[in-house]
């Protein structure tokens, strides 16, 4: 397994301090939320995303992953109305993963989700076109998309639990559409870990390791998990997901996060 963690369990002043922690653990994947690095994703120019590129991988430290795709657009949905100016959106993040050599867009989004009052064999039909004809754009671009299942707590109403994430990626069945995982999720859904993972990992395209409502790494048993990712040879990215201010430091949750991780998962 290779080890990554998500930027948004940290504050960016303290960039300089985190990165010598990735190090000490032997981090190599970094995931980012766009609108924490570029206020307005779709209107960053080139020659600043490569210099953001090239100070990570100055720390061989590669972009692997994205995930908050959708942050700061609550007024975006991809059924309705609202569903072909989301799709466009949509496509400049697709752009500008491709130019940042990012290969996974983890799709959560729960409150760009809700189904509400649209029947909800109708709503299924608009995301499966939806995410088949976003698929065919990532595909084109060199990135894939992974459906993210988000448990109700969170105000989701389509797709909150993994075996339901699970079935929509069958259903959409398209090389440009993965299954993400989240161990917070299996966590919130008291879903059978060894299960979910056996099933689901064939159709996985990223893996968080996080916890209920993305607080300190550790609070929950991961050594169950842990096992199944083992057990079956898992090869892929590993991504700690934990949001900031979880304790007085964002360096002292972030190496608490890193060691809990490194000997839980890679020992």
């Amino acid at each position: 397994m290779k080890l990554a963690i998500s930027n948004i369990a940290w504050d960016l002043q303290v960039n300089s301090e985190i990165v010598p922690l990735l190090k000490d653990y032997e981090v190599k994947g970094i995931e980012i939320a766009p609108t924490k690095v570029y206020f307005e994703p779709e209107n960053v120019n080139l020659v600043i995303i490569d210099e953001f590129k090239k100070e990570w991988q100055s720390n061989n430290l590669e972009l692997v992953a994205m995930q908050s795709l959708l942050f700061g657009k609550p007024h975006l949905s991809i059924f309705g109305e609202k569903k072909a100016e989301t799709f466009e959106y949509l496509q400049t993040i697709i752009k500008l993963a491709s130019a940042l050599s990012t290969k996974a867009l983890v799709f959560g989004s729960p409150k760009n989700r809700i189904i509400g009052q649209l029947d909800s064999r109708v709503a299924y039909g608009q995301a499966i076109e939806f995410f088949n004809a976003l698929g065919e754009k990532a595909i084109q671009n060199g990135v894939f998309f992974c459906i993210e299942a988000n448990p109700v707590v969170y105000g989701c109403d389509f797709l909150t639990g993994t075996l339901d994430a699970l079935q929509f990626v069958k259903d959409v069945n398209h090389l440009g559409v993965k299954l993400q995982i989240d161990t917070g999720t299996i966590f919130i859904n008291n879903e059978d870990s060894s299960d979910i993972i056996e099933r689901c990992l064939p159709y996985t395209g990223h893996f968080h390791i996080s916890e209920p409502h993305l607080n300190l790494i550790g609070n929950q048993d991961h050594r169950y998990i842990a096992a199944s990712l083992k057990s079956l040879n898992y090869q892929g990215w590993i991504s700690i997901e934990m949001r900031n201010n979880v304790l007085e430091s964002d360096v002292l949750s972030v190496r608490a996060a890193l060691d809990y991780v490194s000997k839980t998962y890679l020992q």
